[in-house]
């Protein structure tokens, strides 16, 4: 039968060609697909069961094909005809085939179409590999701008218009000083690259605000001439942004993450080293004693936070903890504070008496602070109570119990005060059954970039803010040997947190809370190790311009110095912290 036969007539006239074609059997007055080679199913991507029966312009015209009327048309036999699909050309070939081709007889005459691929052409491919090179560079996010070997713009993406509001067709065939002259910009850093032949790096401030870095590097030919410059050109105004965001979401984790760990230990105590550690572990051993404890150490170590990590983590947690600064009770009053006063007591006194810190701290714990401080007389009556004696309020005369557990801390060394008779040896004694010596900071130095962080925190929280530490800031904190320990760690903090410019704090920030100019300008001097590309402009700016300043007196013969404008070095000494005496 003929069905049967029509794909041999197929094969048969394929092997005639060499060279692999598409190809296809069709009825001559209907153009439907009779047969086709693989090669064919391959180019349209379907199977032979789907494409039998369908005409050959149809499947062509559903992939995009152009220019195909001529395959079902009356047109002279062996033409030869051209087609596209997007990019691509074909040549097609028609060919009739009679009875005496082939010892059959057909009722419908049967045309045998075939065609290959087009090699393009030295023009047409340059033409679409410019148009692939332009898709290439618009779809880059920073602005890229190409001049050529005379400074002529050869192409301007379109982030340019996001970020500088210039337009390719305003600028591409134009020298790149046209737009700088019609102000859209101050400087030319494509230029200052293709006169030193090397590349520049620089800082460029627009006219819509946004300021930029921009990288531009010069493309050299084999004699060592500038054929091209590309500049990269950075939004430094989106970066901050960015940074924002980021440090916004590094401290809603550390904020999770501190969250959790709270729920683990209650504590808030920070530090990972291992000075630390050995405190937190005694700290918590201590917890699960009922026995009164003696917290020593420096001002401002956190011997109240230690207090209250270890009334956290005792039985009596759920009782009340209070804490009392028995320096900051005048004499007279320490007796009536902590035992309370009976109505009429002493002149002033409030006629329903009142209860000492001791009753309102029964069943839970009372931090004495300072307990150096405390009177002799009182230092008496607290070793009575220690004893289980209890207590008489002032002016009264009965007997008070309480169950309190005293934590008591100081700063002063009591056994110099004892020798000194300026402290009870008895009750000390009584207090140092369990003593734990709180280390000063610079103990544990490898601390302080988690507590700085910590505590910027929260004082961005509270100021409504977004700020973070350059990693040269933190190694510079970490450095200092912080006499008032945690509590002056946590002050200058807070005062970097309201006082400085910008989102990062950097080295240059630190004076004079924390480092001496001296010590700033050996922090500043200009190395390339360990350094973000950010980081390493913000220090050679602040060194320069530092630098022109105290040796040329004034701002205007710094900026000559520098060759910049008077205006632009008032600019940036402001946005680096630099003072300018003129």
């Amino acid at each position: 039968m003929i069905e049967n036969t029509i794909p041999e007539i197929l094969k048969t006239l394929l092997e005639f060609f060499p060279i692999p074609l598409y190809a296809c059997l069709l009825e001559r007055d209907s153009g439907k697909i009779l047969a086709c080679n693989e090669k064919t199913l391959l180019f349209f991507d379907t199977t032979e069961k789907k494409i039998l029966g369908k005409t050959l312009s149809s499947v062509l015209s559903k992939i995009g094909a152009n220019h195909t009327d001529f395959i079902y048309q009356l047109s002279p036999d062996g033409e030869a005809r051209t087609f596209t699909i997007k990019n691509r050309s074909f040549l097609c070939f028609k060919k009739k085939i009679s009875n005496n081709d082939f010892e059959l007889s057909l009722k419908n005459p049967l045309v045998y179409v075939f065609w290959v691929e087009i090699p393009y052409q030295q023009g047409e491919r340059y033409e679409l590999l410019l148009h692939e090179f332009e898709i290439l560079l618009d779809s880059i996010h920073d602005g890229i701008w190409i001049i050529d070997g005379n400074g002529i713009t050869l192409h301007a993406n379109k982030a340019l218009k996001r970020i500088a509001g210039i337009n390719s067709k305003d600028v591409v065939g134009k020298h790149v000083t046209v737009p700088m002259m019609q102000g859209k910009f101050n400087s030319c850093v494509t230029l200052d690259a293709l006169a030193q032949k090397k590349v520049v790096t620089q800082f460029d401030d627009y006219t819509n605000g946004r300021r930029c870095l921009n990288t531009s590097t010069p493309i050299l030919d084999e004699n060592g001439n500038v054929q091209r410059v590309v500049a990269l050109i950075r939004d430094m105004t989106e970066f901050d942004d960015l940074h924002k965001k980021v440090v916004e979401a590094e401290q809603t984790v550390k904020q999770y993450k501190g969250e959790i760990k709270n729920n683990e230990n209650s504590s808030g105590y920070i530090g990972n080293s291992k000075v630390f550690q050995n405190c937190l572990d005694q700290l918590k051993k201590v917890a699960k004693s009922p026995s009164s404890v003696l917290l020593m150490g420096e001002t401002g170590t956190g011997k109240s936070l230690a207090a209250s990590y270890i009334h956290e983590h005792s039985v009596r947690k759920d009782k009340p903890f209070i804490s009392i600064n028995c320096a900051a009770i005048a004499e007279s009053l320490i007796d009536s504070e902590l035992f309370g006063y009976e109505k009429g007591a002493f002149t002033g006194a409030d006629q329903a008496g009142k209860k000492g810190y001791f009753e309102l701290a029964d069943k839970g714990t009372l931090l004495l602070d300072e307990i150096g401080e405390l009177p002799l007389n009182v230092q008496a009556k607290l070793l009575h109570v220690l004893d289980n004696y209890g207590f008489h309020r002032v002016g009264g005369n009965a007997s008070i119990n309480v169950d309190v557990r005293i934590i008591a801390a100081t700063n002063r060394p009591l056994e110099e005060l004892v020798e000194k008779g300026e402290f009870r040896a008895d009750l000390f004694y009584r207090l140092h059954v369990l003593t734990v010596k709180i280390p000063p900071l610079r103990q544990r130095q490898e601390d302080i970039p988690q507590l700085a962080e910590s505590f910027l925190s929260d004082a961005c929280k509270r100021l409504n803010t977004v700020k973070s530490f350059a990693p040269k800031a933190l190694l510079a904190l970490s450095a200092h040997t912080w006499p008032g320990n945690v509590r002056e760690l946590r002050g200058a903090v807070e005062y970097l947190a309201a006082m400085t410019e910008g989102n990062i704090i950097r080295v240059a920030d630190l004076y004079p809370y924390v480092l001496s100019e001296k010590q700033i300008e050996t922090n500043t001097a200009i190395t390339v190790n360990d350094k973000t590309l950010e980081e390493a402009v913000f220090e050679l700016e602040y060194s320069m311009i530092k630098d022109a300043l105290v040796q040329e007196g004034s701002t205007y013969k710094a900026a000559k110095k520098l060759g910049i404008s008077q205006s632009t070095v008032v600019r940036k000494a402001k946005h680096l912290g630099i003072k300018i005496s003129d």
